[in-house]
């Protein structure tokens, strides 16, 4: 079949930009840069040439059907790109030998759930946790997943996600404002614009004006849609806790914090439903392990 070529990069080159592949979108999980974004993640942790056994997450409106049935046929077909070879440079692969899909949103509340206890190896479970009517607004890069969790379960029917919602949408709507000043801005520098209100106008950074009027209005624009959609399926007053986390969530803490009063962030937003889904991976593998052991 056909070979094609990616190139997966940490920072780009000047006047790349126009050759970057779009993400927001819904098919971008099922593509094969998807595959090899995961892949060349991999190789990164060291594990070229190895088997991998691969906990992953997706959106929870991907992972379920609208009806609360779990989208088999969409798990099916992430799982099997996923596990198809990527061939590297020196034509090494990864051996991806099983995939298992947790819903995001849902893995956030997994590393508040599940205490690590390093000493012995083991994964404990928070059953205070458990007892409570739980809201998690998970807020990716291009979507916010929201989690329903009543006595220790997902309430899939109540579990949703905002397309459109997540902190690409506010890059975006930033950049169509500062690219009148210079259109060579980062990702990485985007961030630092809406954490600092302070962006340059030439890449040497001699020249720097103050956009923090800017960045709050998008902020606020683009947060405002967000928590008027969720204020009106899921009331963050019905519930015993609120629960903040994703790559975008702590760049904007105090603003959304502003619009749902005694939300709590989680202790890493960044990593939260990576290390939600650490804890669920090492615990069924030390289950597994336990079982095979001979009585």
């Amino acid at each position: 079949g056909k070979t094609n070529f990616y190139n997966v990069v940490s920072k780009l080159d000047f006047g790349s930009n126009e050759f970057l592949l779009d993400t927001q979108n819904s098919e971008f999980q099922l593509s094969a840069a998807n595959r090899v974004l995961v892949h060349s993640m991999l190789y990164h942790m060291g594990l070229k040439g190895k088997k991998v056994r691969l906990y992953a997450t997706s959106p929870m409106q991907r992972y379920f059907h609208s009806d609360g049935s779990v989208n088999e046929d969409y798990i099916k077909q992430r799982n099997d790109n996923l596990k198809k070879p990527v061939f590297l440079k020196d034509n090494s692969t990864i051996e991806i030998v099983e995939v298992t899909q947790i819903p995001e949103g849902f893995a956030t509340y997994l590393s508040i759930l599940m205490k690590p206890n390093k000493a012995k190896g083991t994964i404990n479970i928070d059953t205070s946790v458990t007892r409570e009517d739980v809201l998690i607004l998970d807020f990716g890069g291009q979507t916010l997943d929201v989690a329903v969790v009543s006595n220790g379960k997902l309430v899939v029917q109540k579990s949703y996600t905002e397309e459109g919602m997540g902190m690409l949408k506010i890059h975006d709507r930033l950049y169509d404002y500062l690219k009148s000043y210079r259109r060579n801005i980062s990702r990485e520098e985007m961030s630092r614009v809406i954490e600092t209100g302070v962006f340059a106008t030439d890449k040497k950074g001699t020249n720097t004006i103050n956009v923090s009027e800017r960045v709050h209005k998008v902020v606020r624009d683009v947060l405002s849609a967000a928590m008027d959609k969720v204020s009106k399926r899921t009331p963050t007053n019905e519930f015993d806790r609120v629960i903040i986390g994703g790559g975008g969530a702590q760049i904007i803490e105090r603003e959304i914090k502003l619009y749902i009063d005694g939300a709590e962030m989680v202790s890493d937003p960044l990593h939260s439903n990576a290390i939600g889904t650490l804890y669920m991976a090492t615990s069924e593998v030390s289950a597994s392990q336990k079982n095979a052991e001979p009585a």
